[in-house]
Formats: structure tokens, sequence, C-alpha cells
């Protein structure tokens, strides 16, 4: 394969896509972001109209030869849904040179580069694989927002909402909560189960979190995630004793202290928390 003169590089999530443009030959970079593009939650059309509608309009004249996108993102690790997605850059970019991937594959390129380690993403979603430095060795199902993602924005999401509509939260959670969240259950059903995008609905009350750090509520509710996460992706993993725990994702960079602090609690090894992985993967694309 020819050297890329051109690339575009995405990491997509739940919530937002993250966008860097490198022209190889001038090193002119530009950097973006979108709306989140899930397969799970978006058809091909849908994410056409995201991409001309937030992609194409960031350049003046979008490349439209010797351009490689390189598409990481959440709930692309089947073949079906990597279609999804490659759909709709097709239809977008018809000249372009589209390669999809899941955003696991994306974050341990990023995190471990030729070393050994475990790549973790705990973002709207979570994610984890073990990487031997060259390709993914270990890697747990995802079950996605309605079964798994355990330790991401949807899961601590998901649930603070049904606790502080059954008024579950301690009383000065609670009285917070209402002041600043509607809280009505027509519309919060409607949006969990009817709309596209539950889980970045869901993940969007993780601010609430944020800004309540210290009470014991927010701290348990933390733990109980993270651990979650810990016990059912990560200790099922061989040697994981002896392998270094990275993670990118917006949850890992907010509560990042947690997040740690569960890892030595299980005796496992603290490494890097990323909150852009897009620069080394640009320079891996550039190097192939």
């Amino acid at each position: 394969m020819n050297k890329p003169k051109q690339i575009l590089v995405a990491d997509a999530g739940g919530t937002k896509t993250a966008w860097l443009y490198v022209n190889t030959a001038t090193q002119e970079q530009k950097r973006f972001t979108s709306l989140g593009i899930h397969p799970l939650f978006l058809s091909a059309r849908q994410i056409e109209n995201i991409l001309l509608r937030e992609v194409a309009p960031q350049f003046a004249s979008f490349p439209e030869t010797d351009l490689q996108i390189f598409f990481y993102g959440a709930g692309c690790e089947a073949s079906d849904r990597q279609g999804i997605i490659h759909q709709g850059i097709q239809t977008a970019f018809p000249d372009a040179d589209i390669n999809v991937a899941s955003d696991l594959l994306g974050a341990v390129k990023s995190l471990c580069g030729k070393d050994a380690g475990v790549g973790c993403i705990l973002g709207t979603g979570s994610n984890s694989a073990a990487y031997d430095g060259n390709q993914i060795t270990q890697q747990q199902i995802s079950l996605g927002f309605w079964l798994g993602d355990e330790g991401s924005g949807g899961y601590m999401g998901k649930e603070l909402l049904t606790d502080a509509l059954r008024k579950k939260l301690p009383a000065d959670l609670q009285e917070k909560f209402e002041a600043t969240h509607r809280l009505d259950l027509a519309l919060t059903l409607k949006r969990m189960y009817q709309e596209p995008t539950p889980n970045q609905y869901a993940a969007s009350f993780t601010s609430f979190l944020r800004l309540n750090r210290g009470h014991d509520y927010v701290e348990a509710l933390l733990d109980r995630s993270f651990s979650l996460f810990i016990e059912l992706e990560l200790l099922n993993m061989n040697n994981i004793e002896s392998l270094p725990i990275h993670c990118t994702g917006g949850v890992a960079t907010t509560f990042a202290d947690a997040w740690q602090r569960n890892l030595k609690k299980y005796n496992l090894i603290v490494g890097t928390i990323s909150d852009d992985i897009l620069p080394a993967l640009a320079r891996y694309h550039q190097d192939q």
C-alpha cells in the first residue's frame, strides 16, 4: 500500500467523535469533534447526515483523493456493525479509502504502543483488551449499554437516574438533583427506551457526580462501578497482575483518582491515563 497523502482518524464514542486530519506531505493538522457515531444506535443514513453536516464543513475544500479514513468506534467489533459505519462514510465521501475497526483496537494501539499491556476504555461505554505489542490477545465480550458497560458514564448515569426516580438518593443529593434536573418519568422513559441514544442521555448525568465528589453516595457509586468493571473485565485475563493497566475516556480522566484507587485495591499495576489517543494513532498510520 502506498503511503497515504492525507489521513483522517476518528475516535468515536457514544457521546462524541473526535477527529484528526493530517496532511502527511505538509504536516498540516486539523482537529474537530462531531456527534457520537455508534452503529447500535444510528443507521448508515443517519451517520452520513452527521458526516455531511459536521465533518465535511470543517474543510473549505475537503480532500477527495489520496485520503484514507481510519475510523475507530464503539460498537464496531462485529463486521455487520463495521458495515453500517463503512456505508455511511462511503456515501458521504465516496472517493476515500475507508478502514473501520473497534475503538478498543485504536485505544490499545495508542496506549500500549509496542509494549505489552492492557488498554481500557471508560467513556460513555466501557471495554478492555490485553495487547502483546502487536495485536489484541485477550478481549472480554462487550454486552453494551443495557447488559454491560460497567465502569462507564452510561452505567453510572443509569444507576444515579434510577435511584433519583425512586427517591432513593440521600436527602441532600435528592434535593440537589431535583433542583437541577427535570424528573419527569414519562419523558425519562421515552429518552431511555424510544429515542436512539439512551447511552448518551444516561452518561450526561455523570456531570452531577463530578459536581458532588466527596459525598459518600457518589464515592460508593464510583467504587462499585469501577470494581464491577475490574472484576468482570480485567480479572478474567491471564497474567493480569503482570500487565500495566492503561486507560482512556472521559470517565477515566474525570474520575482518575477513583479509578486508580480501585486498581490498587485489586493489586493491579496502574498505567497511564490518556485523554487523547488520536496523535499516537495518526503517527501509527503515517508510519505504515
